[in-house]
């Protein structure tokens, strides 16, 4: 967690600086498209929780959802090139079962993360249209919060045993399976805005750094937000 503040505190100083060398400028003259924008944004994150080293193990799917915000600089006056910072918070989850009617086991994961993502964007605007494409590049820093491992029965013969183990804890999870705080990871994506109002986009990306021994997130979003 003390990775994140520091890296984060980084980034804002980052995007201090990228801010006054956009409004500096070396005349009088600035050109008003290149100026930066705020985006408000919801996000769905598909991710893969998958295995890194050798033999054949199943990849676990896990579904996550994020409510973020971020701001735009420019990082020049005659060419749209940007640079974007945010703050998002991410929640993900997954479940899976088997047995039957009589009795099943079903095993759930929850995971509550602090997400900073840092972006180059370059813009190019449609002509003739109020369409603005944005293909962007950067890496995201992620804090793990918290998160939980739950086992659970049900059905006529179940034993009513439910079980709840803390991912972080290495006495719940084990040495090998003990989750880590701190992932880092980059992506690649698009965005598109409208009427300099709406925007959504789409992102894929992969973890730098592993999750636990061996394993690590594949990360895809798709997003829609509002700039202003």
């Amino acid at each position: 967690m003390k990775k994140l503040l520091i890296l984060a505190a980084v980034a804002i100083m980052g995007l201090s600086a990228s801010a006054q060398f956009a409004n500096s400028g070396s005349g009088s003259t600035t050109v008003s498209d290149n100026n930066g924008w705020s985006t408000v944004y919801a996000e769905w994150n598909p991710m893969t929780y998958y295995y890194t080293g050798k033999g054949d193990y199943d990849d676990t799917n896990f579904n996550a959802f994020s409510l973020g915000f971020s701001r735009a600089f420019a990082l020049s006056q005659s060419t749209p090139i940007f640079l974007e910072a945010g703050l998002a918070a991410q929640y993900g989850f997954h479940s899976d079962s088997d047995g039957d009617d009589n009795y099943e086991a079903t095993i759930k994961y929850q995971v509550l993360s602090l997400k900073v993502p840092v972006n180059f964007l370059y813009k190019w605007s449609i002509p003739n249209s109020s369409v603005e494409l944005m293909p962007f590049l950067g890496l995201t820093m992620r804090g793990n919060l918290w998160g939980e491992e739950k086992y659970e029965t049900s059905g006529k013969y179940a034993d009513d045993d439910e079980e709840t183990a803390n991912l972080f804890d290495k006495k719940d999870m084990g040495s090998d399976g003990v989750w880590k705080r701190f992932q880092i990871g980059w992506q690649i994506g698009v965005k598109a805005r409208f009427n300099n109002k709406f925007i959504i986009g789409g992102s894929y990306g992969t973890d730098f750094n592993e999750i636990s021994k061996k394993c690590k997130f594949r990360t895809g979003s798709i997003m829609i937000g509002c700039t202003f």
